[in-house]
């Protein structure tokens, strides 16, 4: 059902696959967030209370970081929201005054509100509505983010609000910013944790069973993170022109860029930990300088993550400028924050040269620090987990990039259009050879019929 001017029709732009894709990724970050509490309580019954406040930090910090940045940028698109729907119903009550039929669509409003999934019901009491574009900071969305829990509130409003009116534009916009305050939150949280308990368990030079649950669901949310915000970004490039933002990727293509961002967060993490437990402080220089380039790198690729954002009545184009500007920079300097684990796409085009180059880098930096911690005062005894370290380093580099190449062969969206194009050529092709055999045969058969007349 449409409305007068298309603005009020329930979308649902998203597949079925993706939204698969995100709830897996929820609840992912929810057992990682989970097991890193669990794990800060064991330090603290064992009396172990430097790893419980380091455990602790690394979970509280980044999700009062998080709910704070959220709760910012929700009151900024609430107030954007508004001005954007007031707008569109002038239209609409413009194209309603012309209408000589001088229909409406209250009928079709009840229908919809008769198919409203019952249980929903107890959703939208949670989260807020769940039908209508959010126009207002709602005391669902105070409360979350007082418990700290913006970026979780935020990405299960997005997913419950699939169909809703506000137009597909509304409902993209507000899924990407869910998924980057999502991929935010992983990195400030379970990065480095996974750094940390590699750490201890590489000085204690022993591991229970919670640090070992513990870095298996770090490195799961953060590789889960990275792919649902680019499955959500690839589904919200509505500005692009067709085919690329009709590509979607299957589920074969999901799992080898899980497994691409698993070997490589794996190598570049235990790269790090090894580094730490020998030189300490100086892994933070050595990020810094690293996050210092991507930031300068991005930065001058001129990425677009404010494109779609329209200049509001409360400021001028000078100052929408200026803000989008800093928005802008703000994106670069998050991307370039993840980019210190895995490599990050954020310009539209061919990215092979882009890619290879960050890779080369990214080993040659893997390779000194695991060098430097191997030729370190603290490792003289080269023993046999000293090399098992080195191989895990290397080995999960390598893993990394087999499946990267895989990916870019046979589970890329582009690739799999490629693949189609050439199995539509070969039908094509057989279906001419049919079609030339039954007129042969044809022929044959009229030319039989003739002589026997004759």
């Amino acid at each position: 059902m449409r409305s007068c001017c298309g603005c009020c029709t329930w979308n649902s732009p998203w597949s079925r696959l993706s939204r698969a894709i995100r709830i897996s990724s929820i609840v992912l970050f929810i057992i990682d967030v989970a097991t890193d509490a669990v794990l800060a309580v064991d330090y603290y019954t064992h009396g172990q209370f430097v790893y419980f406040w380091w455990t602790l930090g690394l979970v509280l910090g980044p999700a009062f970081i998080t709910s704070l940045f959220s709760f910012c940028w929700e009151r900024d698109s609430v107030r954007t929201r508004r001005e954007l729907l007031e707008r569109r119903n002038e239209n609409c009550t413009d194209i309603e005054s012309t209408n000589q039929d001088g229909e409406t669509d209250i009928d079709g409003e009840q229908q919809e509100e008769k198919n409203f999934p019952k249980w929903l019901w107890f959703v939208e009491v949670s989260l807020g509505p769940l039908r209508e574009p959010v126009t207002r900071i709602t005391c669902q969305a105070v409360l979350w983010h007082l418990l700290l829990l913006g970026s979780l509130f935020r990405s299960l409003r997005s997913l419950f609000a699939q169909k809703r009116r506000g137009g597909k534009e509304d409902g993209l916009m507000d899924t990407r910013e869910a998924e980057l305050l999502h991929l935010i939150e992983s990195f400030l949280e379970a990065a480095p944790q996974l750094v940390l308990q590699l750490s201890i368990m590489i000085i204690d030079n022993a591991a229970n069973n919670l640090q070992i649950l513990c870095v298996v669901f770090s490195l799961l949310s953060l590789a889960s993170s990275i792919k649902t915000y680019l499955t959500a970004l690839r589904e919200a490039n509505y500005h692009l022109p067709p085919p690329r933002h009709q590509h979607k990727l299957t589920c074969k293509g999901q799992l080898m860029m899980l497994l691409w961002r698993l070997g490589m967060i794996s190598s570049r993490g235990l790269a790090m930990a090894i580094f730490f437990t020998s030189y300490g402080g100086w892994l933070l220089l050595l990020v810094g300088i690293h996050w210092a380039g991507m930031f300068l790198w991005h930065v001058h690729q001129k990425t677009t993550f404010t494109f779609s954002e329209k200049v509001t009545s409360h400021e001028s184009r000078k100052q929408h400028k200026i803000k989008s500007l800093l928005k802008e920079w703000f994106y670069d300097f998050v991307m370039a924050g993840v980019t210190i684990f895995c490599f990050m796409n954020l310009k539209a085009g061919k990215a092979r040269y882009r890619m290879t180059a960050y890779y080369i880098i990214m080993f040659i930096e893997n390779s000194v620090m695991a060098i430097l911690w191997c030729l370190s005062t603290h490792r003289g005894d080269q023993s046999w987990d000293t090399y098992l370290l080195l191989s895990l380093v290397w080995g999960s580099f390598v893993f990394g990039l087999i499946w990267l190449a895989l990916y870019y062969l046979y589970g890329h969206p582009n690739k799999q259009d490629h693949q189609l194009n050439a199995v539509e050529r070969f039908v094509h092709h057989a279906l001419c050879v049919l079609e030339r055999d039954v007129l042969i045969r044809d022929a044959q058969l009229d030319s039989r019929v003739r002589q026997t007349e004759v």
